[in-house]
């Protein structure tokens, strides 16, 4: 069950973009002594520091959370939630738990990416199976 996100949890980069931290929360709800995050909160933006070319910077929102907790009207982000960009919550509280949906796993969105792209894959585990047969490197 995933636990809650709050202001300063760690939302997972992408591509070349590196991992960030929510940087927007509730004003009076606080979880484990930090606000807590919602959906439309902010995350820090991020750039690629790739040497190959520029890339941009972009800002990142929490774009989905809880169908069943809501805080200030809005829904209860937790790890495994995703952001607008493409990446995902990926650390929150050890001890507030919101459980309306399983974990999914920070790697989720990157296996289902290049599963699309047909990238060679090896099996990593179970979260390729339900996505499309395991295929091996060449």
């Amino acid at each position: 069950m995933p636990g809650a996100a709050r202001l300063n949890d760690i939302g997972s980069g992408h591509d070349c973009f590196p991992d960030t931290p929510v940087t927007e929360g509730s004003a009076d709800v606080l979880i484990n002594g930090l606000p807590a995050a919602r959906v439309g909160d902010t995350v820090k933006m991020h750039g690629c520091p790739c040497p190959q070319g520029p890339h941009g910077v972009h800002g990142r929102k929490i774009a989905s959370g809880s169908s069943t907790v809501s805080i200030n009207g809005k829904s209860a982000a937790r790890i495994g939630d995703d952001i607008d960009c493409g990446g995902l919550l990926v650390s929150g509280s050890s001890n507030v738990i919101i459980g309306d949906i399983p974990y999914k796993s920070p790697v989720q969105h990157c296996v289902e990416a290049a599963v699309k792209r047909r990238d060679p894959l090896i099996s990593f585990s179970d979260i390729v199976e339900n996505i499309a047969p395991p295929r091996w490197s060449r």
